[in-house]
């Protein structure tokens, strides 16, 4: 996907970080995925495939969320070694920008594909969606006592948390010379329902939890199932989890979601209408995100752009028919 945060980087000098990584033959560089911030390239060195990820240049304007975020990603790859999820190991990671002007990590390559480009049988979508619940269920163990994202500032209470953070995305729109109305009036839902996001447990949230950050290798013996890019990683709600299960449908009726979530998690989701409003919060901030976003990444010629705007009206409307009841 083309992207203006993508640092241009040309093989040669994709060689040179291999070899400052200590690797000799280095071969086989050819982009690698589908994803739209970092440059990310499929590098076979001394035999092996590896993956190196490549960050924004430091003068290329990002979101405020965003800043130092390979920073945070390497923080979520600690702290899922401490779970049973099973995630790509960290070879090597330079922060010091001498070789290149910004900060990269090689990690290990793994078979088989991400699973949005995987022919499933319908057992195996069964199989896949369990599976990324299971993943979910895993990370909602893991607790913490302060709201935010890693590289960020913390906060006692979701609700802190969520202001500071839509206050900064709507702050990164006006920087673009966009009025965000629907963010203001997502700082006025906020305060409108104040306890109920007072009212969170902390927990490890991913909020990217889709089938493109999940690679599928069936003839794995380890696992078919591993977790990557976990950069977009929060302590925060865990309900925000849920956006992108059953996408189309309300929290309410996400019915086979729920009913396997609650088999494995170690806490259940009862749905009231406390969950439904911070399930349409997780969709609004969604929408928030992905609405200041496009601005940033895109320009009205990329598809991008056009993706990010249809999105962002189903989301938005699915989240403001729940706060407006």
């Amino acid at each position: 996907m083309i992207s203006k945060t993508k640092y241009p980087i040309t093989n040669e000098q994709i060689k040179k970080l291999f070899f400052k990584a200590g690797f000799k033959n280095i071969g086989n560089i050819a982009p690698l995925g589908d994803g739209e911030y970092n440059a990310v390239y499929s590098v076979t060195a001394d035999g092996k495939d590896y993956a190196i990820k490549i960050a924004p240049a430091p003068d290329c304007e990002v979101l405020t969320y965003e800043k130092n975020m390979m920073n945070a990603e390497l923080y979520w790859y600690e702290q899922i070694a401490k779970t049973e999820i099973n995630a790509p190991a960290i070879i090597y990671s330079d922060f010091s920008r001498d070789t290149i002007r910004t900060d990269w990590f090689i990690m290990e390559k793994l078979g088989g594909n991400a699973l949005s480009h995987c022919k499933l049988t319908d057992v195996e979508k069964q199989e896949s969606e369990k599976a990324i619940l299971d993943i979910a269920a895993e990370m909602h163990k893991v607790y913490h006592n302060e709201f935010g994202y890693a590289s960020g500032e913390k906060f006692s209470t979701w609700y802190d948390a969520l202001k500071h953070i839509i206050t900064s995305l709507v702050s990164d729109c006006s920087k673009k010379n966009r009025k965000c109305k629907n963010g203001e009036k997502l700082l006025k839902v906020l305060g409108k329902y104040r306890d109920v996001f007072t009212d969170v447990e902390c927990v490890m949230v991913n909020f990217d939890l889709h089938p493109g950050n999940i690679m599928y290798d069936k003839e794995n013996p380890k696992s078919k199932y591993w977790i990557v890019d976990l950069e977009r990683g929060l302590w925060g709600d865990k309900i925000l989890d849920f956006v992108h299960f059953d996408l189309m449908h309300p929290m309410e009726k996400k019915t086979r979601t729920l009913e396997y979530y609650n088999s494995v998690a170690e806490k259940k989701i009862t749905v009231d209408d406390g969950i439904k409003l911070r399930y349409a919060m997780g969709q609004a901030l969604m929408a928030l995100i992905m609405e200041t976003e496009k601005y940033y990444r895109y320009t009205p010629h990329h598809f991008g752009w056009w993706r990010n705007i249809v999105a962002c009206a189903f989301l938005y409307n699915s989240a403001f028919r729940v706060f407006n009841k």
